[in-house]
């Protein structure tokens, strides 16, 4: 849906660059850490009248990115991969969308949806952290299951606010109660490397993780020479 995409990508743009985005992070901070979803109630109402440019083309994609992951489960189901199992690095919507494959995938019956994923690696997920959810994943997955996130990651948390009623998102923390999900603390790696960049430590994360996907990849283990056993699917 690159329309859809291209809609919301213009609007966290414009939003990245209006004043109120630099008084909603003065804000955030005075009331917690970026670990949570931030609430509508957590902020001025001036400031989340001004969060409804992101709002809707938020909800849309999140809603669109669910339709894809179903169709990519039958693809994987009808074996369109071939014989090999597959390996996916996918990070923000994108992870939202191999993570509902993976639940797809791990409903249907008599275990049809084994063997086909061997790796995935979920890079600030758009996803909430049910434990239940995460098991089947789990299951699904053959070898590794990673959730790496940011706890700084400024889209996530304000985009997610209005767009889930969940108040728990995968790319801002770590999953837990959840047997052979590993976990990577992206938050200081993430800073650090936009700092140097010229950008503030405040700067979305999820444009960030587009620049930092190779070193991301090489910090978690999923560089293409670890993985050359298995397709990768990025």
């Amino acid at each position: 849906e690159s329309e859809e995409l291209a809609t919301l990508s213009n609007s966290l743009w414009k939003f990245a660059r209006s004043q109120v985005f630099s008084q909603v992070i003065q804000e955030v901070g005075t009331h917690t850490v970026l670990a949570g979803v931030v609430s509508a109630a957590a902020l001025p109402s001036s400031m989340a009248s001004a969060l409804g440019v992101i709002d809707n083309p938020m909800h849309l994609v999140m809603n669109r990115s669910i339709e894809a992951g179903r169709l990519l489960a039958k693809s994987l189901a009808n074996g369109v991969h071939g014989d090999r199992p597959v390996t996916f690095v996918a990070f923000g919507m994108g992870a939202r969308l191999v993570f509902q494959a993976l639940l797809e995938l791990g409903r249907l019956p008599n275990d049809d949806g084994l063997g086909i994923v061997q790796n995935v690696l979920l890079v600030g997920a758009m996803v909430d952290t049910n434990t239940e959810k995460w098991n089947i994943a789990r299951r699904v997955t053959a070898g590794r299951l990673v959730n790496a996130y940011s706890k700084e990651d400024v889209t996530l948390s304000l985009g997610y606010r209005t767009a889930s009623v969940t108040t728990s998102v995968a790319g801002l923390k770590g999953i837990r109660d959840v047997k052979g999900v590993e976990n990577v603390d992206l938050t200081r790696f993430v800073a650090d490397a936009m700092s140097t960049a010229g950008f503030g430590s405040e700067w979305l994360s999820q444009s960030a993780y587009a620049r930092l996907m190779p070193e991301i990849m090489d910090l978690t283990g999923f560089s293409a020479s670890s993985l050359s056993s298995s397709p990768v699917c990025m």
